[in-house]
């Protein structure tokens, strides 16, 4: 039985998804490795991946959520960095205290979480991301995604991929045909389908989406159990 590495952004959390606690029930022989981070998008995946290929000695299965773009970084503070924590510290992405002293993330309209910069400088950051090419961007993120694909097998591990929100369908299909994703339906689409609503209707309903944003906890026990589970790499 394979070791379950699980990468991704807050909706795989455990603030709002129970995955990591169903694996550890359902799966009581493999050790559950969680590189869940809220807000970081996949620039952060690859120092996220090397990290744990540093402190990982057998087989394992990584599933790895395949993030929306939007998700800025800027990494700062360079004299207080030691070289190669990020890839040879076991504790750097696990403590939230430690990463968050060099990385600043936000997005085009929306400061996310800064303690570094100030919020003038943040927003001067947003200036020039509001100008961003969204094609461009898409294209980028999935191109990293392939390639941290490839990368984790070519050390011997198997990848599978999950989709929470991303709906640029026009390079969906471009990365589908490179990779083994489990789960890719939109989650508004998902449950939109499921209870027979449109897609505007469920988007702001407290039952389904209490932020607008992230499924409710226990709504994801459905796709766990009916979707992932059953299609995992075990």
């Amino acid at each position: 039985m394979k070791n379950q590495v699980i990468i991704g952004s807050s909706h795989l959390t455990k603030k709002h998804n129970p995955l990591i606690d169903i694996l550890q029930s359902e799966l009581p022989q493999s050790n559950i490795v969680d590189c869940t981070i809220s807000a970081l998008g996949i620039d952060t995946y690859f120092l996220r991946i090397f990290n744990i290929l540093e402190n990982l000695d057998i087989a394992s299965n990584f599933l790895i959520e395949i993030p929306t773009i939007g998700r800025y970084v800027e990494f700062v503070n360079e004299d207080r960095y030691n070289s190669y924590d990020s890839i040879t510290d076991n504790n750097f992405w696990n403590d939230e205290d430690t990463y968050q002293r060099f990385i600043n993330y936000y997005s085009k309209t929306q400061e996310l979480h800064s303690s570094i910069l100030t919020k003038k400088e943040t927003q001067l950051l947003q200036q020039v991301k509001v100008l961003a090419n969204a094609k461009l961007e898409n294209e980028d993120n999935i191109a990293k995604g392939i390639t941290i694909d490839a990368y984790i097998k070519k050390h011997g591990h198997t990848v599978q991929w999950i989709s929470v929100n991303y709906n640029n369908w026009d390079y969906w299909d471009f990365f589908k045909e490179r990779v083994d994703i489990i789960f890719d339906t939109p989650l508004y689409e998902y449950y939109a389908n499921t209870i027979d609503l449109k897609y505007n209707d469920i988007k702001f309903k407290a039952p389904w989406f209490p932020d607008g944003s992230h499924l409710k906890y226990d709504n994801w026990k459905d796709i766990i159990y009916n979707i992932i589970l059953p299609n995992l790499n075990k």
